[in-house]
């Protein structure tokens, strides 16, 4: 499978376990980081900062377009992310992984999400919002 096209994160999320395992092993290509950064609004080095990738790091994987496999497969918990809280919550998704929440200690939903430990409360959430349990 293909992800070197502009939907490359939707592509990824509609791709077998085996596909999308293998794609992450391999290395998100940048423009996976650069169409996600786009989606939250969210400058580059803000979203460098959740998937744990330093500055100089990530100047080299844009030189090089992809990232290493440990790091695509934090860049894909992210999209993950992002696309559950689409499904879950429409127009404002973007809006709520943005802004801080009492129940996360003050932090945002997608700064809370960097490490999979955050990431799981996070889709925890979004669980008891989808079935009308206020936070």
């Amino acid at each position: 499978m293909a992800y070197n096209n502009r939907h490359m994160a939707s592509t990824l999320l509609k791709a077998t376990t085996q596909q999308r395992i293998q794609a992450i092993k391999k290395g998100l290509a940048y423009k996976v980081f650069e169409n996600i950064s786009k989606d939250l609004e969210l400058p580059t080095s803000e979203l460098a900062q959740i998937i744990r990738v330093p500055n100089r790091t990530l100047q080299r994987r844009k030189q090089e377009g992809y990232f290493a496999s440990d790091e695509s497969d934090r860049l894909f918990r992210i999209v993950r992310l992002v696309e559950r809280s689409k499904e879950v919550l429409g127009e404002s998704a973007i809006s709520w992984l943005k802004t801080s929440k009492k129940f996360l200690s003050g932090q945002s939903p997608l700064a809370f999400s960097d490490t999979e430990a955050g990431a799981w409360e996070v889709n925890q959430a979004l669980g008891r919002l989808e079935h009308g349990v206020f936070l």
